[in-house]
């Protein structure tokens, strides 16, 4: 995938690639591939095993778990690290609400960009942090 500005702003703005140097983003944008979802397009579904994390350049989707409706996501948005990460299945299931334009990292690829691009495990691990503190946030309310 070529490494388009529009892509690399996306990456950069991104709550889970926010911050990493621009060289990093360029070698996470040349392991990726494109991918276009069409509107009720089902992406992953809950329990299903997970190879590939998602990016979204352009578009939107819901996310569902256990039936309970999650905030949607959109530009800069990412979802299925946590299936990657660890290999066990889907902890939600992501539908694109409208034509959706995405990037996509392959387990074996996104492994490789974790190993070039150094600082991406610290941005991973910081971002699940923080999905973990909102999930009990919510919990406790």
């Amino acid at each position: 995938m070529p490494d388009t500005p529009d892509l690399l702003d996306v990456l950069a703005q991104s709550s889970m690639f926010g911050g990493l140097p621009r060289r990093q983003l360029k070698l996470i944008a040349r392991y990726s591939r494109p991918l276009t979802a069409s509107a009720g397009q089902r992406l992953v579904n809950q329990g299903d095993p997970g190879a590939d994390f998602c990016i979204i350049v352009e578009g939107a989707c819901a996310v569902d778990r256990n039936g309970v409706a999650l905030p949607d996501l959109g530009p800069g948005d990412a979802f299925g690290e946590v299936a990657v990460i660890d290999g066990q299945p889907r902890t939600a299931t992501v539908t694109a609400t409208v034509e959706t334009q995405l990037v996509v990292l392959s387990q074996p690829d996104f492994e490789h960009a974790m190993k070039v691009a150094p600082d991406l495990g610290r941005a991973m691990l910081l971002k699940l942090c923080s999905q973990l503190r909102a999930a009990d946030a919510v919990a406790v309310d």
